[in-house]
């Protein structure tokens, strides 16, 4: 998980509404606390599919991804109906799947300029899945149409053995004394064989010295095996707990942003 942008931490709450080509959803539980205060999330969806992935066995992968190097990282969990970045996340994810590319716009999101996302391959490289922005990393600004996006925020994910991976995962994770660590460099790491050893060493780990992020990566771990309910069950049955073993800050959130993880995989899988 990643620290928040400083530039999202301004905003708390708004009313959000989310048009995918012409259809509305209408964000049933937006925050109305600021009602003068409206924002909109747009997705722009190319026409015709010009690009084809491979299989993809687990949509984890991307939706982890969207989830915590989007969602969390900009603040998005603060101030767009849960709802509404679900119906987003599923259709992002079915959308690549189909051959289209798409862009997920945040309208107004600093001052009066759209935060912007754009999905699809990298070039010609049917195995990757590209994810490039409109904001700079360095001057932590949102770039102008017109300006260059050299230095804008990115991720570059292959799609190994039917599972989206960053490109800077290790081949295979190396075993060391933390635990928890170890389980979730495995749980990202290129190697589909270390999948299986995860749920076992960290059911192990609870029982023995139970930590927040033990049961976070568990959880995570379910969702990768397509076991959701399991993993939902398991974060809800032990939210108090969680929440009193981490001295973390933001805990909390991170504890949000799994949850929603899993959510947004039973609206893509269905109840499983």
């Amino acid at each position: 998980m990643t620290d928040k942008s400083t530039k999202s931490k301004i905003l708390r709450s708004i009313v959000c509404s989310i048009f995918i080509g012409t259809a509305l959803l209408n964000a049933q539980n937006a925050d109305k606390r600021v009602p003068e205060v409206r924002f909109n999330t747009f997705l722009y969806q190319a026409k015709n599919a010009d690009f084809s992935f491979p299989d993809i066995k687990s949509d984890f992968g991307f939706v982890s991804a969207f989830y915590e190097r989007i969602c969390f990282s900009f603040g998005l969990l603060d101030f767009v109906d849960a709802e509404t970045l679900r119906k987003s996340c599923a259709f992002i994810n079915r959308s690549l799947k189909d051959g289209k590319k798409i862009q997920f716009v945040v309208e107004k999101y600093e001052n009066d300029a759209d935060l912007i996302f754009s999905f699809g391959p990298f070039a010609d490289e049917r195995n990757t899945v590209l994810v490039t922005s409109n904001f700079d990393v360095r001057e932590e600004r949102l770039l102008r149409r017109d300006e260059s996006m050299e230095k804008s925020w990115g991720m570059l994910y292959y799609i190994i053995d039917g599972r989206i991976i960053n490109y800077t995962a290790s081949d295979n994770a190396e075993k060391n004394e933390d635990t928890v660590h170890y389980a979730n460099e495995m749980l990202y790491d290129k190697n589909p064989a270390n999948d299986k050893k995860i749920g076992i060493l960290l059911e192990k780990e609870i029982k023995q010295n139970p930590s927040a992020m033990a049961y976070i990566v568990l959880a995570q771990s379910y969702f990768n095996e397509k076991k959701i309910k399991k993993g939902l069950r398991l974060l809800e049955d032990n939210k108090e707990l969680i929440l009193h073993l981490s001295r973390q800050t933001d805990i909390a959130d991170i504890f949000n942003c799994t949850y929603e993880e899993g959510r947004a995989l039973e609206l893509i899988y269905g109840s499983r």
